[in-house]
């Protein structure tokens, strides 16, 4: 029951130049914002109750 919950959680992330963070559904693929040029990329979990947001792992699409 508590990996479901943590794999709910898990949403995807690129980080862009300039710093600029956009997170967004794990149901997109990275490739969808190839055009933005991304810096990073991988997937997040949000720790609302502990203000963090836990990044990890790669894009295979983007070689990032």
């Amino acid at each position: 029951m508590e990996t479901k919950i943590l794999q709910e959680k898990i949403q995807k992330y690129m980080r862009l130049d300039g710093n600029e963070i956009i997170i967004f559904s794990k149901n997109l693929e990275h490739f969808s914002f190839k055009h933005l040029t991304p810096i990073t990329i991988g997937s997040c979990i949000i720790d609302a109750d502990k203000k963090k947001v836990h990044c990890f792992g790669l894009s295979i699409t983007l070689h990032l």
